[in-house]
């Protein structure tokens, strides 16, 4: 089949959105498809429009601070118009495959999968927020795609019970949870004996920005305990305002995941990782906590409803939660999790493993295209 695969970046690079684009890309390319990586970002009067819009006027009109352009309707105007024009150069497509849920492709005649986290309105909702007018409009019109896609695939059970709800129930069976796919490669035998049989005390922590402030609960807590022999390594920042008496801090910076020293250093943090931690207050990084998990690191986490929903209970099975914020908790279970005996530790990194070991791209990718290809079967069997 022709697949036309959309993302706000480079869909063939590591380092677009976590890396999902990339995997999706390669594991149709492994199935035997014809796969057009299609980068909306590189669109010059979607790109320059949408630098204006989130650079300035989000900062000038508190209205729109947490409105981003793609979500507009001039946003979704120059989506479908920049749509049309690569599908008018490389030809028809048997499948539109959309690694966003803000990219206008309702006047094409294929079908078309769409696959997010969740919408802009879900975000806000779920950390306790409240909708203003211009961002209820921004959601109306995610929602208006989303209600026209052959297929909606939500990665987070929770943002998929939210869109079952908003679009109505006789669109329910369009919108499916399948797995949170895992942004990592198996380990070989070797690795897996070198993370079971670790001793380490290395504390791992990743994120963007916006994860700063869990930076600074694992710092405090970590230097709590008093031991000169934790490290703290910090992937996606450069520094902190915590300054430990104690522990150790290493700060990594950005690793891109597209040039293989840098990645080979990414992967090797996670081989050393006593375990992970995201106590960030209304969201903890779910790829990265699939991803150390797969990797039989152990996690320590907030007990979001989404984590929760797809992962149960953590202790004995995966790590522990903690109560997002709180760093005298975190310390406690950081105790815990460094004096755990070595057949304790073994069994909890080989549970972690066992629980995301099959949320895998080859089974989302699968499970999607079978869905497809049941709802054309059911169609034709109508006709």
């Amino acid at each position: 089949m022709r697949i036309g695969l959309i993302a706000i970046g480079d869909p063939t690079q590591a380092g677009t959105w976590s890396g999902v684009p990339f995997r999706i890309f390669c594991q149709l390319k492994r199935q035997g498809h014809d796969v057009y990586p299609l980068d909306l970002s590189s669109d010059f009067l979607w790109h320059w429009c949408g630098v204006f819009f989130n650079r300035l006027l989000r900062r000038i009109v508190p209205m729109w601070n947490r409105v981003a352009f793609c979500n507009t309707r001039m946003g979704l105007l120059l989506s479908s118009r920049w749509l049309k024009k690569m599908s008018r150069q490389l030809g028809p497509f048997d499948i539109l495959f959309s690694t966003s849920f803000s990219v206008d492709f309702r006047d094409l005649s294929c079908p078309c999968i769409l696959l997010h986290d969740w919408t802009e309105g879900y975000a806000i909702l779920r950390t306790g927020g409240q909708l203003n007018c211009a961002e209820e409009v921004s959601e109306r019109n995610q929602l208006d795609l989303i209600k026209r896609a052959c297929l909606v695939v939500a990665l987070y059970p929770k943002a998929c019970e939210y869109l079952i709800n908003n679009i109505g129930k006789n669109l329910a069976s369009k919108i499916r949870f399948i797995c949170n796919p895992v942004n990592a490669s198996p380990l070989t035998p070797e690795e897996v004996e070198l993370r079971l049989a670790s001793r380490s005390k290395r504390i791992l922590v990743v994120g963007g920005a916006w994860y700063q402030e869990n930076v600074e609960y694992v710092i405090q807590a970590a230097d709590a305990l008093h031991d000169a022999e934790i490290v703290v390594d910090v992937v996606g920042r450069e520094s902190a305002k915590t300054v430990p008496r104690f522990c150790k801090v290493n700060f990594y910076g950005y690793l891109d995941k597209d040039k293989p020293d840098e990645m080979a250093k990414y992967k090797s943090l996670f081989l050393g990782a006593r375990c992970l931690v995201n106590i960030r207050k209304g969201w903890g990084a779910g790829s990265s906590i699939a991803e150390a998990m797969f990797g039989y690191v152990p996690v320590i986490v907030g007990r979001y409803s989404d984590i929760e929903a797809m992962y149960g209970e953590a202790e004995g099975r995966f790590g522990f939660y903690c109560q997002e914020g709180n760093v005298a908790e975190l310390s406690r279970i950081l105790r815990r999790a460094i004096d755990l005996n070595d057949d304790q530790y073994r069994n909890l990194c080989v549970s972690a493993h066992n629980v995301c070991r099959n949320d895998t791209y080859e089974f989302l990718i699968g499970t999607i295209l079978a869905d497809l290809e049941k709802r054309h079967d059911d169609r034709l069997e109508i006709l």
